[in-house]
């Protein structure tokens, strides 16, 4: 037998013990922490008689500090669900600029206010910007854990 035939058959015979041995093991996949936020966005003229609803088509979007930002907007009950966020602290805005429903709402005093509630917690006051109807609430500092869902509500008042 040549050299070269013997090459060749110690080419073929290692292919051979490899392909039906395998390479190993295959690594196990880095799991890459993310976790969920959702939450409702809602109005409400606080006058006797006035009108209260959710924001359609307001956007919602987070930021963090080295973290990509992400966003989306609410249905027509004011719900927004942005899922696969990467582990961290956040700052969420509601901007109410894009709703389709409240720029129409009476506030002939055009005082407002907003209040949020994390985790279905009790309502506290939040940041407000912007002059109506482009109006921002914000809140920072919003944390998020691995394989979970935190719920951020929003709440717009005025008179």
């Amino acid at each position: 037998m040549s050299r070269k035939n013997r090459a060749l058959l110690l080419i073929m015979l290692a292919l051979a013990v490899i392909t039906l041995t395998g390479c190993g093991e295959p690594e196990d996949e880095v799991k890459v922490p993310k976790g969920n936020l959702q939450g409702t966005i809602s109005y409400k003229n606080i006058d006797p008689g006035g009108v209260a609803g959710y924001a359609n088509h307001a956007q919602v979007t987070m930021s963090g500090t080295g973290l990509p930002v992400r966003s989306a907007y609410t249905d027509a009950n004011g719900q927004y669900l942005i899922s696969d966020v990467l582990v961290g602290s956040y700052d969420v805005i509601a901007c109410f600029a894009t709703a389709t429903n409240i720029s129409s709402m009476d506030f002939p005093l055009d005082f407002y206010y907003g209040e949020y509630s994390l985790n279905y917690g009790a309502h506290s006051y939040c940041d407000l910007t912007g002059p109506y109807p482009n109006l921002s609430l914000s809140l920072g500092n919003v944390v998020i854990a691995d394989a979970t869902t935190t719920t951020l509500d929003f709440f717009l008042y005025g008179y």
